[in-house]
């Protein structure tokens, strides 16, 4: 199941009771924080996980219609490392159920 921006802003803005379009605000503020801070460092976020940049290689690609080779530059890449293993795991029918 995918999830877009738009969902999770709206799930913000219930979680703390304020409109959609501050719940947007929020999203977007932080997400510009992750990509400001990442040109510098790598965000550990405890118990969720890991955001980090690796350099990519430059390297030879080729048009496979016209077999034109050309150069692909290296890019900086971000990366998502999982946190601990207990707070990703799934949740089954039977934990979900009412004890009596």
């Amino acid at each position: 199941m995918n999830i877009t921006k738009k969902e999770i802003a709206s799930l913000v803005s219930k979680k703390i009771n304020t409109t959609n379009d501050e719940g947007l605000f929020i999203l977007n503020s932080f997400f510009q924080i992750l990509k400001k801070q990442l040109q510098h460092n790598d965000i550990k976020l405890s118990k969720f996980g890991v955001f980090y940049t690796k350099k990519t290689k430059s390297r030879i690609g080729r048009n496979p219609k016209t077999m034109e080779t050309y150069k692909i530059p290296s890019v900086k890449k971000v990366f998502f490392k999982i946190g601990r293993a207990h707070v990703w795991t799934p949740v089954t029918r039977s934990s979900r159920m009412p004890s009596s």
